[in-house]
């Protein structure tokens, strides 16, 4: 079976969803989100209310009798259904930060269930027909943000299926439906694994090499386990990467490593069956395979595009990462170490070398990015680049304990948003970082209505006795996260579907990953970087070893990140659906021999525990990573001509021109008009070598 909820928990749960909910109150969504709403003896039901309410205003707007306008219908449409997408947006962010078992197995009825909703909407012929023809009129009879509204409305019907006939709209729905049980499962699976393992060691002798603020949080894991005495190693990145860095033991680096890289074998049946659905999916609407859907609505445009871009930046990535292999295995054997380089090496000699190469510590250098301090550094920097001031705000009610809230205002006093925050890992809580919305912003009867915006991850935890504390990597992920919530916060569009991060995902990691660019400039490191202990700014020498090794492992780095890019487009390119079931990991093999992939490095996911291509919407779409990342160093560059990485001009161009946009103008279009030039792969490639 792949659910691992038992039939009894499923018919439980459908028969929820037709219990009488005219009693049920409908939240207050005006405020702050309530978490409190949800929970799993009123969700479902109270969302079987919100939908067949949006049932209702839409199928109002198709049966209107009038003729069809911007106003009657996709206007009326964009604020259709707000309770139930602000419900849904409270939902996930609990199924992905705070779940339990009995979330998931109200998450198995109910996404299924909004996905068929929300298909069924879309299959809608009296409402498409509507769309058609305002469609049909062009763009000179709207302004521009109205048209770009239209359009993504013309074409999430058609890529919906609305001019597919009766049989093959009821083939989507179901396939639909399919897909969305199933990547739950994926993610539960992962989920489960990834909190279910530890490495559990007895004797301290095998931990030699380990800074101690990494044995006193190994040793907290293992106490909550109920393992006294001993110390924990889990698989989320805050307690696995130091490991694999500092751990002299190799053969519990391989173990660790190994746990890591082959979690998912639950997951083959249900990637399977996921590739042969999406396939069947792309056929039905006319595409050859998934990928050539998923990319006709992206800035990349098509696969050659993107397998262009992946194949120029591999040459370099791959050439690189060899030279820094050759560089692994000769201090291998300065040490007498009498093996041949492997994965569960790589951290481990890479981080031996920075500090003989670059003398550069880089447990030393936790200690001045303790995560307070790098939070208020992102916060440092959106005051110095727009004026913009960030404050906590008490008494907000949250889901946890760890959640905290800012207040976001403009220069001028103004409300700009709410930010929250969700930084430390806890069981029940997907691994990895992201941001989400959870209200957007719109404009309505004259009103600007703010959003609300949550940055999520899973740094480490602090101790009695040390804060948390970053590295390098871990303070590049929390700019990033909190680029796309400004991205959000400094929307300034009129239509929901056109807001905030509602870009294409190769544009909307754009300008997230431009933020990461100021974390270990010398300006910036100076005004956030500062010892936990003494509060003493981190000396120049210090932001020198920085700058010096700001290059280092970038080979391997890219290699990683490439390798898994190519993985999903490769098993999203498929074109045949397959009835026999496949070795997900052969076929992983296959492509990466391939890729000539050296056997040093792994891909930064395997296919099996892929989230973002089989859970968090990113299929046949991991490659915006790469391709933003064209975009974001080109950006930056223009701050550093400027004169200054600090540039308000440049800073306040780049908001009004492109972030406060959002989608409500051609994407490459808004970078060309901000940048003067089409996006060229230099930048990057020099990043590489």
């Amino acid at each position: 079976m792949i659910s691992s909820c038992s039939k009894k928990e499923q018919q439980a749960a459908q028969l929820s969803m037709s219990e009488d909910v005219d009693s049920l109150v409908i939240p207050d969504f005006d405020s702050l989100p309530d978490f409190s709403c949800v929970n799993v003896e009123n969700v479902l039901p109270l969302m079987q209310k919100l939908m067949q309410l949006h049932q209702d205003e839409v199928e109002k707007i198709a049966d209107n009798k009038q003729l069809p306008s911007f106003e009657n219908t996709v206007e009326a449409l964009e604020f259709s259904g707000m309770p139930l997408d602000r419900m849904a947006c409270i939902f996930n962010t609990l199924y992905y930060a705070e779940t339990s078992a009995k979330l998931d197995s109200v998450a198995e009825v109910l996404l299924p269930k909004l996905k068929e909703h929300e298909t069924g909407l879309l299959l809608n012929k009296k409402l498409f027909a509507r769309i058609e023809k305002l469609y049909q009129a062009g763009p000179e009879s709207y302004t521009e943000e109205q048209y770009r509204a239209l359009e993504v409305y013309y074409k999430k019907f058609l890529r919906s299926g609305a001019a597919l006939d009766d049989e093959q709209k009821k083939k989507l729905s179901d396939i639909e439906k399919q897909i969305s049980f199933l990547e739950v499962q994926f993610s539960k699976n992962i989920l489960s694994e990834t909190n279910d393992y530890k490495l559990v060691v007895e004797d301290k002798a095998d931990l030699a090499g380990i800074p101690q603020n990494v044995l006193d949080l190994a040793a907290a894991d293992a106490k909550m386990a109920g393992l006294d005495g001993k110390w924990a190693f889990t698989l989320q990145k805050s307690s696995f990467v130091p490991f694999m860095q500092y751990a002299k033991n190799r053969e519990l680096r391989r173990k660790l490593y190994e746990a890591y890289y082959s979690r998912g074998g639950a997951n083959e049946p249900i990637v399977n069956a996921i590739l042969n659905l999406r396939t069947e999916k792309a056929h039905l609407l006319g595409f050859d395979s998934y990928a050539d859907f998923v990319l006709d609505g992206n800035m990349a445009a098509n696969t050659a595009n993107v397998y262009g871009l992946l194949d120029e930046l591999w040459r370099y990535a791959r050439k690189k990462a060899l030279s820094e292999a050759k560089d692994l295995q000769k201090l291998i054997d300065e040490e007498g170490g009498g093996f041949t380089l492997q994965a569960w090496d790589w951290w481990y000699y890479a981080e031996k070398i920075r500090q003989r190469k670059y003398n550069l510590n880089e447990e030393a250098l936790r200690s001045y990015l303790s995560l307070d301090n790098v939070r208020d550094g992102a916060f440092m920097l959106a005051k110095k680049l727009w004026g913009v001031n960030i404050t906590e705000m008490s008494g907000v009610k949250t889901y946890n304990e760890d959640v905290v809230v800012y207040r976001v205002t403009d220069k001028d006093g103004s409300e700009l948003g709410v930010l929250y925050t969700d930084y430390f890992p806890r069981e029940g809580k997907r691994a990895g970082a992201w941001m989400d919305e959870l209200t957007r912003q719109y404009k309505l009867n004259g009103e600007n209505h703010r959003p609300v915006v949550i940055n999520v991850a899973n740094f480490t935890r602090p101790t009695a006795d040390v804060p948390s504390l970053l590295n390098l990597d871990e303070a590049e992920t929390l700019f990033h996260e909190f680029g796309h919530a400004m991205n959000s916060i400094f929307s300034q569009c009129t239509y929901p579907s056109v807001s905030g991060v509602s870009t294409p995902s190769d544009f909307v990691e754009m300008p997230s990953q431009l933020l990461e660019n100021w974390v270990t400039e010398p300006q910036m490191l100076k005004l956030y970087a500062k010892h936990y202990k003494t509060g003493e700014t981190i000396p120049d020498s210090l932001i020198a070893q920085v700058q010096k090794s700001k290059r280092f492992n970038r080979g391997f780095e890219m290699t990683e990140l490439l390798a898994a890019a190519y993985l999903d487009l490769n098993v999203h390119s498929i074109t045949e659906v397959h009835e026999e079931q496949r070795s997900i990991r052969d076929l992983e093999n296959h492509y990466l021999k391939m890729l000539c992939m050296p056997e040093m490095i792994s891909p930064r996911y395997g296919l099996l525990h892929f989230n973002h291509s089989f859970s968090f919407g990113y299929e046949a779409a991991y490659y915006s990573y790469v391709w933003s990342r064209v975009l974001s160093s080109s950006v930056f560059s223009k701050f550093k001509r400027s004169g200054s990485i600090f540039d308000n001009q440049t800073a306040e161009a780049y908001r009004t021109e492109i972030l406060e946009k959002g989608n409500s103008a051609d994407p490459m279009a808004l970078y060309v008009n901000f940048m003067g030039t089409a996006p060229s792969v230099n930048m990057l490639i020099e990043e590489i070598r």
